[in-house]
């Protein structure tokens, strides 16, 4: 069985004027179907859900871009072995959430792997993170498309050689949990 590396990347972009735009990508070489979900009252993305294609490794990768609004929370992971109708209802094998390719304020069901990010958290930052509380389901990886040193808040950087190598999280600077 091929090892998998990456199955949904979520690239975190610059602000926009509407919001936070993020590019989803599927690596994998089966079809995923990415469940999101907002914090409470906070608007689910894209309805809630939406197929990505299987990806054609190394170089092409299916990919949807989600916006969000500026101060939005919330969560997307990878549904799996789904299978829908033409009205989108039906059921995934791991992730399922309502029934249906639109998850509809539903959460994915355990286990899934997620993806947790809450823009302007404390301290107005931003904290994004792999969860594995609701167990594991498919390989998931969070980047940035850009080094984000150079724009890190000075009560977070630890300088070295050369300037700001490393932007500490607020946790850590502050020494909260």
């Amino acid at each position: 069985m091929e090892c998998v590396t990456v199955i949904l990347l979520v690239t975190l972009l610059v602000r926009g004027l509407e919001g936070r735009t993020f590019e989803i990508y599927n690596n994998h070489n089966e079809d995923v179907w990415v469940g999101t979900l907002g914090n409470n009252g906070m608007v689910a993305p894209n309805n809630g859900g939406f197929k990505l294609g299987r990806g054609e490794r190394p170089t092409a990768f299916d990919m949807t871009t989600v916006t969000v609004p500026e101060g939005w929370g919330g969560r997307f992971w990878g549904r799996t072995g789904c299978n829908f109708d033409q009205n989108g209802n039906g059921l995934c094998e791991t992730g399922d959430c309502g029934r249906g390719l639109s998850c509809n304020g539903a959460g994915g069901v355990p286990p899934a792997t997620l993806v947790e990010i809450t823009l302007k958290g404390f301290g107005g930052l931003d904290y994004y993170d792999i969860s594995l509380v609701d167990g594991f389901n498919v390989p998931m990886s969070v980047s940035c498309r850009a080094n984000v040193n150079g724009n890190c808040p000075s009560e977070l950087r630890q300088s070295g050689t050369g300037g700001v190598v490393a932007c500490k999280s607020a946790c850590l600077a502050f020494n909260t949990d």
